[in-house]
């Protein structure tokens, strides 16, 4: 069987999006099918809120920012204070022309099981993968945004610590 890495799954993820958008070089103006992305902010949360929610006392996020042609890519990492867990965030905003298309082709590399949150507005899922422990990712969808919660490291339940991300306010 084989393995993923999750940072060779997210590179790809990034390579596939931006051969997707890089195709389209029409000016795309915001719709009512997207959200406008000059508003998204890559570390929306307080370390407060984070502690509230999840649990862990973090550090201030860090924040990066990844423009493409027609899309955008804003992280935000944020770590515990001996960086033994880090939770890191992630929001893709990609036209609304292309969206389905762009995400449908990245979710080919994904690794991991996707388990859908029944009922869920944002269509929520959670990514599992029995082979890597201390790693769970929330990924939704609202609009034209790809959002997705990863918690890395440190010593959690997996069972645990999913009702903990689905506290965190939902963004963007």
């Amino acid at each position: 069987m084989m393995k993923f890495n999750a940072a060779a799954t997210r590179a790809a993820r990034m390579t596939v999006a931006l051969a997707l958008i890089s195709m389209s070089f029409i000016p795309t103006r915001v719709s009512a099918q997207e959200l406008d992305k000059t508003k998204m902010q890559a570390c929306p949360f307080s370390s407060a809120e984070i502690k509230k929610a999840v649990g862990f006392d973090v550090n201030g996020g860090k924040p990066t920012e990844i423009a493409y042609p027609e899309g955008r890519m804003l992280s935000c990492s944020y770590a515990s204070p001996n960086a033994s867990t880090v939770l890191m965030l992630s929001q893709t905003w990609i036209p609304a022309k292309i969206f389905a298309a762009t995400f449908e082709s990245m979710d080919r590399y994904s690794g991991g099981k996707w388990v859908a949150i029944a009922g869920d507005s944002d269509k929520a899922r959670w990514q599992l993968d029995a082979d890597q422990k201390n790693n769970l990712a929330l990924q939704y969808t609202r609009k034209n945004v790809r959002t997705e919660l990863r918690v890395q490291g440190g010593r959690f339940a997996v069972e645990e610590m999913q009702p903990k991300l689905l506290k965190l306010r939902r963004v963007p």
